[in-house]
């Protein structure tokens, strides 16, 4: 199976590859103006990102948040016909 989506692929990786013309490590100044600022402040902004990882087992989940929906039940009307 490996092999079947390696060789489906690689024609779309040719594809793509041809159309990127940038080099592979982007010139600072002209695509990340701010680094300078970054390579300031990466241990701060890594010790926090450290911080915040160590209590993400403490986040609720989006199944726990949302609990599924149910159908509600029928309500009976006088004339006897069935809402939802």
């Amino acid at each position: 199976m490996n092999l079947i989506y390696e060789h489906m692929a690689n024609p779309l990786r040719v594809v793509y590859d041809i159309r990127i013309t940038s080099p592979h490590v982007l010139d600072m100044m002209n695509r990340f103006p701010d680094a300078e600022r970054f390579i300031r402040h990466w241990t701060g902004l890594r010790d926090k990102a450290l911080q915040l990882a160590s209590a993400l087992s403490k986040v609720p989940r989006f199944h726990e948040l949302c609990q599924p929906k149910r159908p509600s039940p029928p309500t009976m009307l006088v004339t006897g016909e069935f809402c939802l």
